[in-house]
């Protein structure tokens, strides 16, 4: 893509004390010319900010689309209220909530009147959105989700509001996307492990994890986990499933083939030795399983070169 040069400055000169005015805001607004010729790219195809900006206390803030806008959405109050209006209902958005709204949806949004919110705010396109919405738990009925604020988020934002406010080269792009992309994949990640959305969640899986790592040589007793976990059976399978997107056994089976590669990558041991270590008694059993997870058998994976 042929690079472009933004005016000399990228950030729209609105005056203090007009509606659209925050003091202290930051905000970018990429040409549309710019957009186009970045969308025509399979660099950017997947994802692409078309705006970006920060709003401190952003008293009298408000936006109603009633036809949507071209991009997702994307607001994270980091602190204070406010409010989004999508599907017909309205709901609540506190310090911590990430919104999402879909591009084309009719929706309006704005800053509570007595405690008006600070956030960090960007429009977002590209083929990869959806895919990002869900994973962010977001769907026809929930455009909102309460998750923990980290420096992590911070640093990734500050990054791509930085770098697009510096100018709109292709260089500039693909930091500024790539950064957008870590935010919500990060986002994720937090919503489904912050103690905001699952108290002790986190710990109590956790400790089962190491429960079965200790016992990998052991036939896997979905009740003892559950009971460690103080939790019923089919409570914990679902707890664990979401937290860490795999059922019990398969993430049983597949901690047990992980420590099968490092004992063929580190020891001298026999198949069936191997095999043994990890709870497969049949080297049979154990070669298909090895194989199904890592495309390769257990001879094969010990020829091959690493690093």
């Amino acid at each position: 893509m042929e690079d472009q040069m933004p005016p000399a400055s990228p950030t729209p000169q609105t005056p203090a004390g007009s509606p659209g005015f925050f003091r202290g805001q930051r905000i970018v607004v990429l040409p549309p010319s710019v957009v186009r010729n970045a969308l025509a790219q399979p660099l950017f195809s997947g994802l692409l900010p078309t705006d970006i900006g920060w709003f401190p206390s952003a008293s009298g803030h408000h936006r109603v689309r009633p036809a949507g806008a071209a991009e997702t959405v994307f607001i994270h109050c980091i602190s204070g209220a406010g409010w989004c209006e999508w599907g017909g209902r309205r709901h609540t958005v506190g310090a911590g909530d990430l919104v999402a709204l879909p591009s084309h949806a009719a929706h309006a949004y704005g800053a509570d009147q007595r405690h008006p919110w600070t956030i960090r705010w960007f429009h977002l396109v590209g083929a990869d959105l959806p895919a990002l919405r869900e994973a962010l738990g977001f769907d026809a009925n929930r455009p909102v989700r309460s998750m923990t604020d980290d420096a992590t988020l911070a640093l990734l934002f500050d990054d791509a509001l930085s770098v697009l406010e510096q100018g709109y080269t292709s260089s500039h792009l693909l930091r500024a996307s790539r950064a957008l992309a870590h935010y919500l994949a990060h986002a994720a990640w937090l919503v489904h492990h912050s103690p905001v959305t699952m108290p002790d969640t986190p710990a109590r899986i956790a400790r089962c994890i190491d429960y079965m790592r200790l016992h990998l040589d052991r036939p896997l007793r979905l009740a003892e986990l559950a009971a460690l976990a103080h939790w019923s059976p089919s409570h914990f399978k679902a707890r664990f499933r979401q937290h860490t997107g795999y059922g019990c056994i398969d993430y049983f089976i597949r901690l047990r083939i992980h420590a099968a590669c490092q004992l063929l990558d580190t020891t001298a041991l026999d198949i069936q030795s191997v095999a043994a270590r990890v709870g497969y008694p049949d080297s049979l059993w154990f070669s298909k399983a090895f194989k199904t997870i890592t495309g390769l058998p257990p001879s094969s994976y010990r020829k091959k070169k690493k690093g």
